[in-house]
């Protein structure tokens, strides 16, 4: 497997992760702005909100390669995103 391949294999798993950060990111938020840290609220939805960002790009970059290569079922195809 080459470098352009295990970059298409790595991908979906980094845009996976985003997600669910971005997900941890959102809730802290809330807890925050619920606490009175606004400041604090503002700044992890701006993290949320670079996360989001990142992930439209690393799409573009799967795709750009020539999008996902599953490696024997290990991993599953999330559709609809």
């Amino acid at each position: 497997m080459n470098d352009l391949e295990k970059l298409r294999v790595i991908l979906p798993h980094w845009i996976e992760h985003n997600i669910g950060h971005g997900r941890e990111f959102a809730k802290w938020a809330s807890t925050m702005d619920i606490a009175g840290e606004k400041e604090l609220a503002g700044l992890l939805q701006k993290a949320e909100s670079f996360l989001q960002s990142a992930d439209a790009v690393l799409k573009e970059a799967l795709a750009r390669a020539g999008g996902e290569i599953t490696d024997g079922g290990h991993h599953h195809h999330h559709h609809g995103h």
